[in-house]
């Protein structure tokens, strides 16, 4: 696990007792707001995931927070958002599971990718033993499934995949799209200006410090 739970967290987890995936919502089942108390520890319980995961993903990603799909240095995108692998609504008995919790970037996030569709091919009650249809973020190593490919003609780095899982992963997340080939390309041209032996007369021109 990337993380785990304090003692005092999983007591707010047992105090919600049996939820749905409206709990995340602070409602219940029939989408009835819950009471006072279960509220609050719904929301200190998602001030908590956050702190857990923003240092995870920064340890994982070169101690930067990147989203856990796209890859993006976090808040260049977007601001980082909780996001459950597993749909909450479809399975919420994954829904405080640590590896089914990551930070995801609002492109990657939007409702119109990944929103209510079923990711889990093959159900487990353990999760590990669950087989995905994407690249999970945290069960797989993504370079196994994807690989950048640089188009020589403008320098843009396309994302390719020969596995199923990968590709199925670029489909739905558009990471092709121009906004990622875009945010991938500035980042590997200021990796490119940073290790040169040239970078503060390049960085000077350009207008950076």
């Amino acid at each position: 696990s990337p993380w785990k739970y304090c003692s005092s967290e999983k007591k707010l987890i047992r105090k919600l007792k049996k939820f749905s995936g409206k709990t995340w919502d602070g409602r219940d089942v029939g989408g009835n707001q819950l009471g006072a108390e279960k509220r609050n520890s719904i929301r200190q319980l998602k001030i908590r995931i956050r702190c857990h995961l923003d240092m995870a993903q920064k340890n994982n990603f070169d101690n930067q927070l990147r989203c856990a799909y796209c890859g993006s240095v976090m808040r260049i995108t977007s601001s980082p958002e909780i996001e459950h692998i597993a749909n909450k609504a479809r399975y919420p008995e994954f829904m405080f599971y640590p590896l089914n919790l990551v930070l995801a970037c609002h492109l990657c996030n939007f409702p119109e990718k990944k929103g209510q569709q079923n990711i889990i091919s093959v159900y487990d009650n353990n999760y590990k033993l669950c087989q995905f249809t994407i690249v999970h973020p945290i069960l797989d190593d993504r370079t196994q499934f994807i690989t950048n490919l640089v188009d020589h003609s403008d320098g843009t780095l396309i994302l390719t995949s020969d596995e199923p899982k990968g590709k199925e992963t670029i489909k739905m997340f558009k990471l092709n799209e121009e906004c990622y080939l875009s945010n991938r390309y500035n980042e590997f041209l200021m990796k490119q200006i940073r290790n040169s032996s040239h970078k503060e007369k390049i960085l000077e021109c350009l207008g950076y410090e």
